[in-house]
């Protein structure tokens, strides 16, 4: 969720919609592709000023169509010469658009997954065997090793300190003084169909 409460979320292929990040406004119930340039668009995360959104493309997912396919993980297949990369997008157009798509990380083994960013701006994804956490600026600082496919993260506990790590697998608790998952978007009132809905803060 943005700044002024508009829903983005990406689609990696579900046949009713075409692979892309998209943006919805509870508002109006209108819903837009913003981006459509990424093979397998996945998690997705915005920077703690909301002028920065991540992505994660995890196109070497796919059924490798060409040699060599490296791997197998929960059943599917990759291939590290399609792409596995988080990019950086600039947030446009009053929030309407991304524009100056660059790399930001990229994936050792696997592909990138679940995305999250701290309130310090560092940036946390599931990379198969751990969690990997990037400075602001793209520069791996951190490796949270696990026993099992790690996929998704999410902040939790006192002062969210805490981070939940979910895969096939497993679960795992790590304590860290990363603290992350605030919400910041102001705090509105609207009225829809089925009258007025005071948006969470």
């Amino acid at each position: 969720m943005d700044g002024n409460g508009k829903i983005w979320f990406t689609d990696d292929g579900i046949p009713a919609l075409v692979r892309a990040v998209y943006r919805f406004n509870p508002h109006t119930g209108s819903v837009r592709i913003v981006d459509q340039r990424l093979k397998e668009p996945n998690g997705i995360a915005f920077s703690p000023d909301f002028k920065t959104l991540y992505v994660a493309d995890s196109g070497a997912e796919t059924v490798p169509d060409h040699a060599p396919a490296v791997g197998q993980v929960i059943y599917n297949p990759y291939n590290m010469t399609d792409p596995h990369v988080v990019w950086a997008f600039d947030v446009i157009r009053d929030g309407t658009a991304l524009g100056n798509a660059r790399p930001f990380h990229l994936i050792h083994k696997w592909l990138p997954d679940g995305l999250r960013v701290a309130d310090n701006g560092y940036v946390l994804v599931g990379v198969s065997d751990g969690i990997d956490i990037s400075s602001s600026d793209g520069d791996l600082i951190l490796k949270i090793q696990t026993s099992f496919t790690a996929v998704g993260n999410t902040w939790a506990g006192p002062e969210a300190k805490d981070i939940w790590i979910t895969g096939v697998g497993g679960v795992q608790k790590v304590s860290i003084n990363l603290p992350g998952g605030k919400v910041k978007w102001m705090a509105e009132e609207y009225t829809g169909e089925n009258g007025t809905v005071r948006s969470l803060t």
